[in-house]
């Protein structure tokens, strides 16, 4: 007897305002050999200009804007992106929607004393550098993210 099995994936997403859930950093080490703790992140520079760019192309036009931002403990950062109702905005909602585009990626900057290099902890064994208190910059849409669990929910 043959058998056929569909496995779906229901990405959380609204077509009426282009928004889509996503994770933009997790702790998990990155393909750099890095971790982010979620308890690094401050958001409050970050919540005043909310942008959501295309490659980390900070000398373009942003592709939307982030409507909420939290983080989740020992989880990493979840946010809601609306994309613009521009040709580029649209494009990239549609890539993500039809599952084309799945990833993004973090611009941050380390607060003083925020980096600790070559951790010596039994659960950080491995990783280049320990970040324990970012700035949030921007979170963008990218083809190959440097942390693989930066995705679309």
């Amino acid at each position: 007897m043959n058998q056929k099995f569909i496995v779906a994936q229901k990405m959380e997403s609204n077509e009426r305002e282009n928004s889509i859930v996503g994770t933009a950093s997790t702790q998990k080490m990155d393909r750099d050999k890095e971790i982010i703790l979620s308890s690094a992140w401050k958001l409050d520079n970050y919540r005043k200009n909310p942008v959501i760019c295309l490659a980390h192309d900070y000398s373009s036009l942003p592709i939307g804007k982030c409507l909420w931002i939290k983080t989740v403990e020992g989880s990493g950062l979840r946010f809601k992106a609306k994309f613009a109702n521009t040709e580029r905005g649209k494009e990239v909602y549609q890539l993500y929607s039809e599952g084309i585009l799945n990833s993004f990626s973090v611009g941050f900057a380390p607060n003083s004393g925020g980096v600790i290099d070559n951790p010596t902890q039994r659960e950080y064994k491995g990783a280049k550098r320990l970040f324990t208190d970012v700035e949030l910059l921007e979170i963008s849409c990218v083809t190959i993210p440097a942390n693989s669990d930066a995705i679309v929910d």
